[in-house]
């Protein structure tokens, strides 16, 4: 349900005409445009309201990866025990190349 609600269903991630894409202009430039025109139209107003904001992104963002994540659940299970070996190895070497290393023991993860 979430995922019907987004202003762009797909986004394409193509070089050459990315900065002609609607998803780009509704996604990203409207927001920040209109935040920064209530921004410059009612100050006190955005003032009062602006501590509440990041709770409000937080609550946002949640809700888009919990859509994305429930959307491939079945994928998510099926790849789980590539995903959990590639997380340890994340965490356990937290240097680069003592990530590196670990990574290329444990397999290609494609």
């Amino acid at each position: 349900m979430l995922y019907q609600l987004q202003p762009c269903n797909v986004c394409p991630h193509n070089r050459l005409t990315y900065p002609s894409n609607p998803c780009l202009l509704q996604v990203v430039l409207l927001p920040v445009l209109a935040g920064a025109a209530l921004n410059s139209a009612f100050p006190k107003q955005v003032a009062a309201v602006a501590p509440l904001c990041s709770l409000a992104a937080v609550a946002g963002i949640s809700l888009i990866c919990g859509s994305v994540v429930a959307q491939n659940a079945a994928a998510i299970a099926a790849a789980a025990p590539k995903l959990l070996a590639a997380v340890f190895a994340l965490h356990a070497g937290a240097l680069g190349r003592h990530s590196y290393r670990m990574v290329w023991l444990l397999g290609e993860f494609a």
